[in-house]
């Protein structure tokens, strides 16, 4: 093989990859299987010795598992990316979904023009609710109402001075210290 193949795949061909990148993809597949199932060899000794649990047999048996999804999705990842190479730009969507009904058609929601209902059976009262308004005017009309200095900086109250402890005393405690 030559550079150019080893770089650059034939468009001809139906590999998404060149070979250098197959072989590290291949790499980082193989070994992130290995891992998996170290891990799950791991777990199925901590299991089996005396201080293991279900939780390690669970695990023992998820690990194994983990290592096939990378399998199948590296798997999936390469057709998807072969479906590219040949010209479906949407290789991941279904057949199905492509060819589905996308849009709301327009005798879905009711046409609001034909209803039974005419302008006439509304009245304004029922189109204004104003409770919540006419409640706040109210609670602000009483409390402008009652006589008392206006809020404001000047006449918030002074807070009081703590009492400052006795002599031997803690702050914390209020008992006399008897260690002095």
């Amino acid at each position: 093989m030559n550079d150019k193949e080893l770089h650059h795949p034939d468009a001809s061909s139906d590999e998404p990859f060149s070979l250098r990148v197959r072989i590290v993809q291949y790499i980082f597949v193989f070994l992130g299987v290995i891992l998996t199932l170290a891990l799950a060899w791991w777990q199925w000794t901590t299991w089996q010795s005396s201080g293991g649990t279900f939780q390690n047999l669970g695990y023992a048996i998820q690990w194994p598992i983990f290592g096939a999804f990378l399998v199948f999705g590296y798997r999936k990842y390469i057709q998807y990316e072969r479906d590219r190479l040949l010209g479906d730009d949407q290789a991941a969507v279904s057949k199905k979904l492509r060819t589905e009904m996308t849009e709301i058609p327009d005798d879905f929601l009711a046409d609001v023009t034909k209803s039974d209902h005419t302008a006439a059976d509304v009245s304004q009262s029922d189109v204004d609710d104003d409770r919540r308004r006419r409640a706040r005017r109210a609670s602000t009309e009483d409390t402008a109402s009652e006589p008392g200095p206006e809020p404001g900086p000047e006449s918030a109250p002074e807070p009081t001075p703590k009492p400052k402890p006795e002599s031997g005393t803690t702050p914390d405690s209020g008992t006399k210290d008897n260690n002095s």
